[in-house]
């Protein structure tokens, strides 16, 4: 099983563009860029407006856009305040996405098919107790798969913590800050720090002496996160960013 790439919040907040469009869902990174350039329509606009951040708010808990109920006419409307988006469910699809969460209540489902079966056939089946009501599949009227639901604008996942961390080039002198997944491998970390050190391969990485596996996270070398003791306690929490040492190994390996 391939491992999943993680992501912070400023990681994706810097692809707020139609030409590099990132957004955030269900704690999934989607990359809609493929799509918006697809698309040529105004459903891109909604979208472009949440680039960059999570747009989890669009749907409900079930993965489904939400829907209200105007309190003016009593019609069911999606939930797009800021425009329809692409691929946004059919005013169809929504009607019979409410009827089939109604008809989930077991102790009112006998009731409604019973109503309902009246209203729209005007007869019952006397062979059955219930007659029940034929839901279509409202899939097949809009398209097969959404793009929230896709796979494959998926490219990783939101981390459930980030954290700072100071990497300490011994050669140099030189400590850069950066901002990490705690999920991360120190290997992932090794990724984020290439563009400020070519050669970062060609370091030993040590924290208080000790050397670090490369394979393993932070926490598990060892190096705890005290951002909420820090907190707690209401210390500058700059004052505790652990601080990784890198010791040349003179081989000026390049990634």
């Amino acid at each position: 099983m391939t491992r999943p790439k993680y992501f912070t919040y400023r990681d994706v907040a810097l692809h707020n563009k139609k030409d590099d469009l990132w957004v955030i869902l269900f704690k999934k990174v989607l990359d809609i860029t493929p799509l918006c350039q697809e698309v040529e329509s105004e459903g891109v606009f909604p979208l472009l407006a949440f680039g960059g951040k999570d747009i989890g708010h669009f749907f409900d808990d079930q993965g489904e856009v939400k829907f209200h109920v105007n309190p003016e006419t009593n019609k069911i409307h999606t939930f797009a305040p800021f425009r329809a988006f692409i691929h946004i469910p059919s005013h169809e699809r929504i009607e019979e996405t409410c009827l089939k969460r109604r008809f989930q209540d077991e102790n009112m489902a006998d009731k409604l098919v019973e109503r309902f079966s009246k209203q729209r056939f005007n007869k019952i089946d006397n062979n059955s107790n219930i007659l029940k009501l034929p839901v279509k599949d409202t899939k097949a009227k809009d398209v097969d798969i959404p793009w929230w639901q896709d796979e494959k604008y998926v490219i990783g996942l939101l981390t459930d913590k980030s954290r700072w961390i100071k990497i300490k080039n011994m050669l140099i002198k030189k400590t850069m800050v950066l901002e990490v997944c705690s999920e991360e491998t120190l290997d992932e970390i090794l990724l984020r720090y290439l563009k400020f050190n070519c050669h970062a391969r060609s370091y030993t990485w040590k924290y208080m002496g000790q050397k670090l596996m490369m394979n393993t996270t932070l926490e598990q070398n060892g190096i705890p996160d005290l951002d909420f003791k820090v907190e707690g306690l209401k210390l500058n929490a700059d004052d505790y960013i652990p601080t990784v040492n890198l010791y040349f190994n003179d081989d000026l390996t390049e990634m």
